[in-house]
């Protein structure tokens, strides 16, 4: 009724009193594909953007993000252009990616060739730092695989990978500071999506383009040590990473790091699995010194460890 009688000269303009969202964007809601459909209908624009205090995102980013697929879907099939991106690169692709909306990728998947646009899920876009890593600046380079891998959304991954898809170069990879999808996954501590990738053959001892060195998937099992993931733990040593590695932190192993942080079952496992006690960490001290009373107890029991400080 409200439609009926309102003029189509204001269908467009942003609400500033609920964050500068326009009526296509309030219709991200249950049961309002009708609702879509007849704002579309009488001029709605179906791409337009919220004011920046919601990031400036086109309609359909934005229903996809509300994961209101039904009405994102109606969207798509009037008149949205599901290529836009908001400021930081956020395009549909990447936000279905990051919401873990793997049907709305499927319904792309089917109606692209049907319309004048052509999706392209080589793109990228950028976090702020209070998005993913509070220590560190903001992060480019994010695609559609790190996005899946580092929120724990596998069946998104499997839409790209299983169908071999052109997602970014390859799959390992890299994000402005250095973080692949494998390595994603494993700051996240996302056991299924580590198992995927490394099914679909991502390397554990990747070298960077840029040094040579092969530090990014060793670094894998740093952040699982340092997250307290036993499981992740075992599944990335399972796929040939060694127990007995040099860390970024300049000379750390991974008993080490487990140490340090209390991460007792670490410890334990990494003891159980033949981790070495006698290595020396970047500080030049043995395991021992960090005065982790319950690590001294699993130490203790080392014959290396017995060797090396009581002459045994």
């Amino acid at each position: 009724m409200l439609l009926h009688h309102a003029g189509s000269s204001r269908l467009n303009d942003l609400n500033p009193a609920n964050r500068q969202t326009g009526l296509i964007h309030e219709a991200a809601s249950g049961n309002s594909v009708w609702v879509v459909e007849e704002l579309v209908r009488r001029g709605a624009d179906p791409n337009l953007r919220s004011g920046p205090a919601v990031g400036s995102l086109p309609a359909l980013v934005y229903h996809i993000l509300q994961r209101h697929l039904d009405t994102a879907k109606a969207l798509l099939h009037n008149g949205a252009d599901p290529t836009e991106q908001n400021p930081t690169g956020m395009d549909c692709v990447l936000a279905a990616s990051r919401s873990g909306c793997s049907s709305f990728l499927e319904e792309l998947a089917r109606a692209d060739g049907e319309y004048s646009w052509r999706i392209d899920s080589r793109r990228t876009c950028t976090f702020p730092r209070d998005r993913v890593r509070p220590h560190a600046s903001s992060i480019s380079g994010l695609g559609a695989l790190h996005l899946g891998a580092y929120l724990g959304h596998v069946d998104c991954l499997r839409f790209y990978l299983d169908r071999q898809l052109p997602v970014l170069e390859e799959i390992d990879c890299l994000t402005s500071d250095g973080h692949t999808p494998l390595l994603a996954a494993a700051v996240a501590g996302r056991v299924r999506e580590v198992d995927y990738l490394c099914r679909k053959g991502v390397q554990i001892d990747f070298q960077y383009p840029t040094t040579g060195k092969t530090a990014s998937h060793l670094a894998a099992l740093e952040h699982a040590v340092r997250s307290g993931h036993l499981e992740l733990c075992k599944e990335v040593r399972a796929r040939g990473c060694p127990l007995d590695v040099d860390l970024a932190c300049g000379g750390c192993s991974p008993l080490i790091l487990a140490t340090r942080n209390g991460k007792f079952d670490i410890v334990r496992w990494l003891l159980e699995n033949g981790a070495s006690t006698t290595k020396i960490s970047c500080r030049r001290r043995p395991y021992v010194d960090h005065n982790h009373s319950r690590i001294v107890f699993y130490l203790s029991e080392r014959p290396t460890w017995k060797e090396r400080n009581t002459g045994g």
